[in-house]
């Protein structure tokens, strides 16, 4: 066991798709009193996320702290195993112990409360609440609203809880004014989106009485709980939320302009009772998955439109409208107050708890325990796998079969969202879309963990089988160039610029193919008539960035970068190319300042610690230098500079056995170049 239990109690809340952007002056105005509280006395930070960008995977990654590939959830949907056709993602699928599981066979009393990938219910020591608890209400509040059978785990407080939730009809014009002043004048025969907010305040209603339930009545020492509503009302009103872009109706603009705000006021109401219901002994944690784009970067799109001949489009608009940055809010003992946090991703969350809580961190998790939002000094201590700890996990046995609900109701709100496009009348064809994007899925998965022939593995088929559908033939071509196969990642992008000669996606790829070709002029043409065409795509500049920069062109690439950095602030790989384009400028200190805004964006960069540690070192600043060079090279020990840098700084310190180490590191690593680059 850890030598420190750092929390007694821990309650982890989840705001999908909470963002900085629209908490940030809500907050510094007063209008979220209960997350200002959180803030002045704790630490706050953006936590990246993860890809593929959806809800099922990324909420059972922050309860695993695993990637999609380990933990087994691929989507939205799956397929059925007994007949053709697809259900609700569930809980039988996650591969792995959650949380709340590792936390049950660890002698804790630990809750759940509609996280994604949940239903059936598992049989926890606390209460366990599926996410089809709230789903399915019917049109006419008088109408039977049965509780899906094992939605709530024990089964002995099913009725108890079911009788907690809430109908939209419940949800009063008196409330509906909060979030539309002037409500009056909707045609709501004719306007849906007054019963669409209802039917979001409604289930985040359910889901908050559910929650103060169990902390007013349950013992318990961990709840994690979980609310979509931010995410759902972003979908259907963030056109419309201020400023007004050109292309959104003058009148919409007017009738729905306050409806963001109101949801973020609303949960913060929401927070206050159960920061109070938790105690002052207790250790809060909120987050979002991602954040929601809502200011210059919205696209000129519905985000809750759906494209039931072209799921790609689908796709497209989540990753449009998705900001990769969500919000990370620590509070309570030995967790540092009034701090910031940088470089948390999804994956920290469950090595954290797990560490709070004083038990061992899975190695095979993917994520980081985050040291830096505490207080004291940490003893970590490694287990190989929770997973391979026998005894009862509160899990459900191997082979379970959940029991039929209204799975049409559930697809039914997916489409609606524009997470999944229309169901067709052909139960395979729908059992085989959610193979073909669950295979998919776990392709992107396995690249940005770095796996890429596993990658290449699952897009492979899927790109012989589809050849012209981009979203296959774009990565599977990436993952070729990256495996120095650029001849082949070549023809599939040729062929896909052939087909469709806008798609930027496949300009940025082809470029990067003709570069590694050595065909510079030609990739340069390229992006430069890719950056005609879409001046706001921030990938463009930071290819044209990258170009200049194999040009030895510093200051234009310091000008593409900038560009790119404007458009997405978020752009760490922009920020890290721009620290090294300054580094060659002689400016050092902005550098520097670039260098840090990457880390502290994705902590894991070796390369932007790297230049990090450079800049400081030509500042003459050599002991704050060796903290971001040393971690540099415990990240990537073949990082040829880092060692060359620490030799240098080893020396000016008088460390010659350090100097006499990583200068032989240096030598051995430059006998593997080619001679042009040493």
């Amino acid at each position: 066991m850890a030598a420190q239990q750092l929390a007694q109690r821990v309650l982890l809340i989840g705001w999908d798709a909470a963002d900085w952007k629209i908490i940030s002056p809500l907050v510094d105005a007063g209008q979220m009193p209960a997350l200002s509280a959180l803030i002045d006395g704790g630490t706050m930070g953006e936590i990246a996320t993860l890809n593929p960008p959806l809800s099922p995977i990324l909420w059972t990654s922050i309860a695993t702290g695993k990637r999609a590939f380990k933990h087994g959830i691929r989507g939205f949907v799956e397929p059925i195993d007994a007949a053709p056709g697809v259900r609700a993602v569930s809980s039988t699928s996650r591969s792995c112990k959650a949380i709340w599981n590792i936390l049950h066979q660890a002698g804790h009393t630990p809750h759940a409360v509609g996280f994604f990938a949940s239903h059936p219910a598992e049989p926890i020591r606390g209460v366990c609440i599926s996410n089809q608890f709230a789903e399915s209400p019917p049109k006419n509040p008088t109408d039977p609203w049965p509780l899906p059978v094992e939605a709530v785990h024990p089964a002995s407080k099913a009725d108890a809880f079911g009788a907690l939730r809430v109908h939209p009809s419940e949800i009063g014009d008196d409330v509906l004014r909060e979030f539309i002043p002037r409500l009056d004048e909707v045609d709501r025969t004719r306007d849906d989106r007054p019963a669409k907010l209802a039917a979001a305040l409604a289930k985040a209603a359910t889901l908050q009485a559910a929650t103060t339930t169990i902390l007013e009545n349950e013992p318990w020492d961990f709840v994690a709980t979980y609310f979509d509503a931010i995410d759902v009302i972003s979908h259907h009103f963030m056109p419309f939320h201020p400023p007004r872009m050109p292309h959104i109706d003058e009148r919409d603009f007017e009738l729905y302009q306050h409806v963001i705000t109101g949801i973020y006021k609303f949960h913060d109401l929401m927070l206050a009772r159960l920061v109070e219901l938790a105690g002052p002994d207790a250790s809060i944690i909120v987050l979002s998955d991602h954040g929601f784009h809502s200011d210059h970067l919205r696209p000129v799109a519905d985000p809750a439109a759906h494209h039931a001949s072209d799921p790609s489009a689908d796709a497209a608009m989540d990753a449009a409208w998705h900001r990769p940055l969500g919000v990370l809010f620590m509070h309570g003992p030995h967790v540092r107050k009034d701090d910031r946090i940088f470089g948390a991703t999804l994956l920290d969350i469950a090595p954290t708890i797990l560490t709070m809580f004083g038990l061992p961190v899975g190695q095979d998790m993917d994520g980081n325990v985050l040291v830096p939002a505490f207080d004291t000094l940490i003893e970590i201590e490694r287990i190989e796998s929770w997973d391979a700890v026998e005894g009862d996990a509160g899990m459900h046995p191997p082979g379970k079969r959940e029991q039929p609900f209204d799975q049409a109701a559930v697809m039914q709100h997916l489409v609606d969202l524009g997470y999944l496009e229309a169901l067709d009348q052909d139960a395979k064809k729908n059992a085989d879309a959610a193979i073909r994007e669950g295979n998919f899925n776990l392709a992107i998965s396995y690249m940005e963990a770095g796996k890429l022939n596993d990658a290449c593995r699952l897009l492979e088929p899927l790109h012989d089988a589809h050849p012209d559908e981009p979203r296959y033939a774009t990565p599977l071509a990436r993952c070729l160039h990256y495996l120095g196969q650029p001849q082949r990642a070549s023809d599939i992008i040729e062929r896909l610029v052939a087909r469709h000669p806008d798609l930027p996606d496949a300009a940025l790829l082809l470029a990067a193919v003709r570069f590694n070709l050595g065909r510079q002029e030609e990739a340069i043409e390229l992006l430069t008539h890719a950056a005609a065409r879409n001046p706001n795509d921030a990938r463009v500049h930071h290819m044209l960035g990258g170009a200049m920069l194999s040009m030895q062109k510093w200051k234009e690439a310091e000008a593409c970068y900038q560009k790119a950095i404007a458009l997405n602030e978020a752009d760490h790989e922009s920020l890290n190319g721009l620290s090294f384009a300054l580094l060659k400028l002689g400016r050092f200190e902005e550098a520097a300042e670039a260098a840090l805004r990457a880390v502290g964006i994705q902590h894991f960069f070796p390369v932007a610690h790297m230049h990090l540690g450079m800049a400081l070192t030509n500042l003459k600043e050599f002991r704050r230098a060796l903290g971001p060079l040393e971690l540099a090279v415990s990240m990537q020990p073949n990082l040829l500079d880092a060692h060359r840098y620490l030799a240098t700084i080893h020396r000016e310190l008088m460390n010659w056995d350090l100097a006499k180490k990583h200068r032989i590191a240096a030598e051995e690593l430059m006998k593997h170049l080619p001679p042009q680059n040493r």
